[in-house]
């Protein structure tokens, strides 16, 4: 159905609905959830992470603190 609202109503809407693309839905993503589970729970240094995934060190770093994909 649709309902008259400015680009901040479609956004919430969106995002109330769930139907917003994150994560492993992203189709450019490089890293799936179960990657990301591995990661933070990995005793690998963040250097061997780094060359496992190719994906940048603060990428790692963000995502053992939380920071990325916290849904996972």
């Amino acid at each position: 159905h649709l309902e008259l609202g400015n680009q901040q109503d479609n956004i919430d809407d969106r995002n109330m609905r769930g139907r917003t693309a994150r994560g492993a839905k992203v189709k450019r993503t490089k890293l799936s959830d179960e990657d990301v589970v591995y990661i933070r729970h990995s005793s690998e240094d963040h250097k061997s992470l780094v060359q496992k995934y190719n994906v940048q060190v603060g990428y790692i770093r963000r995502i053992i603190r939380g920071l990325e994909r916290p849904y996972v």
